[in-house]
């Protein structure tokens, strides 16, 4: 599974990197045969001022189904890596699992 890490200014450094693969190894781990990529955008909203502004977006494109995009804001970045994938597991367990009952959902933007 490839992992794609984008950041706008927060830096990315080899603990944060570390702590993302991990945390998607074990969270996702499970879905290796369905899901090929992860991409994650960081971005610091307020910059140098502080405050709840560390987000990350989550997105897990998956062939023949709508994308899975997660999105959440906090002030540590850890907290925010760790919220976003334990979510984005919980939607594509449920996805999968839908699909696997009814199957496949339509993509978003056809009728």
């Amino acid at each position: 599974m490839k992992i794609e890490i984008r950041t706008q200014g927060i830096e990315l450094t080899e603990g944060l990197r570390l702590h993302v693969e991990k945390r998607v190894d074990f969270a996702l781990d499970w879905a290796h045969h369905e899901v090929s990529q992860v991409i994650f955008r960081f971005s610091d909203i307020n910059g140098t001022r502080g405050g709840k502004d560390k987000r990350c977006k989550l997105l897990i494109p998956l062939p023949g189904m709508r994308d899975i995009v997660i999105e959440d804001t906090a002030e540590e970045i850890n907290i925010v890596v760790d919220r976003v994938i334990d979510r984005a597991a919980h939607t594509l367990e449920r996805r999968l699992s839908r699909r696997r009952e009814f199957g496949p959902l339509p993509k978003s933007g056809t009728p």
